[in-house]
């Protein structure tokens, strides 16, 4: 709740959290309604000029559950405090569920277009970022394209002293975008064409994630796959044209 109350606070967006520790969700309501409450009392002041203080929406619950989808997918921008691996193969189970880190890969690809995310650990499941696969496809021989993958990452090198948890520990982000793919076009030509009645429509057409096969000899090299399942709300893992895994990362 620190972090979404700063944000509403400070620049007046709209903001909204989510927390399963249900102690937690308490004290973030309780410092919400304190900073409410102090900037009812600064108001009285004459030379004080109120803020604009953005909406804020504070939810007790799990990114694994489905029915936070929807809160999660419609922001701009989000934070996650997976900090230290802890949302990694810790949070999973040994019968292979998946992790929490699966889930906000899943989450952060169902973003719209040019949102981004902010991890304090990277999301390997996300797999390789667009530079990295248009420098696989080019070294293949294969043409690079936008649709070879739907992201960009950069690290970002905070220092220390910057978080509450950590004093002496030099502390780094790490920067996803979504980037706009064909599907995007598609879209917006699409909705372009809808009051003219003509207009080919397309199965990807709403600024969906998709991915390339990095086997050459698959019609989905050219032709992308969508990303999310649906269904789960993860990332697919192999290409729907012939079943070939996902290029993943297992390193920083």
């Amino acid at each position: 709740g620190n972090a979404v109350i700063q944000a509403s606070f400070t620049i007046g967006c709209e903001s909204r959290g989510i927390e399963v520790v249900p102690e937690r969700c308490r004290m973030a309501e309780l410092f919400r309604e304190l900073m409410m409450e102090r900037v009812e009392e600064i108001g009285m002041e004459e030379s004080f000029c109120r803020p604009k203080i953005g909406k804020i929406e504070l939810r007790e619950g799990s990114v694994t559950n489905p029915q936070n989808q929807s809160f999660l997918t419609t922001a701009d921008v989000v934070l996650v405090n997976n900090s230290d691996g802890i949302f990694g193969v810790r949070s999973g189970d040994m019968e292979g569920k998946p992790t929490v880190d699966a889930y906000v890969a899943g989450i952060f690809a169902q973003l719209k277009p040019l949102s981004r995310l902010i991890a304090f650990h990277p999301l390997l499941g996300l797999g390789r970022s667009l530079e990295e696969e248009n420098e696989r496809r080019s070294m293949n021989g294969m043409d690079i394209s936008t649709d070879a993958s739907f992201f960009t990452v950069e690290k970002r090198i905070l220092g220390k002293n910057v978080v509450s948890w950590s004093a002496t520990k030099t502390v780094e982000v790490f920067l996803y975008t979504r980037v706009k793919q064909s599907s995007s076009s598609r879209s917006e030509n699409d909705h372009a064409n809808s009051n003219g009645g003509g207009g080919g429509g397309s199965t990807h057409g709403d600024g969906t994630a998709l991915f390339l096969c990095w086997n050459k000899e698959c019609f989905g090299s050219t032709n992308p796959t969508a990303a999310v399942c649906e269904k789960s709300g993860l990332l697919v893992e192999s290409c729907v044209y012939c079943g070939s895994s996902r290029a993943m990362k297992t390193r920083r």
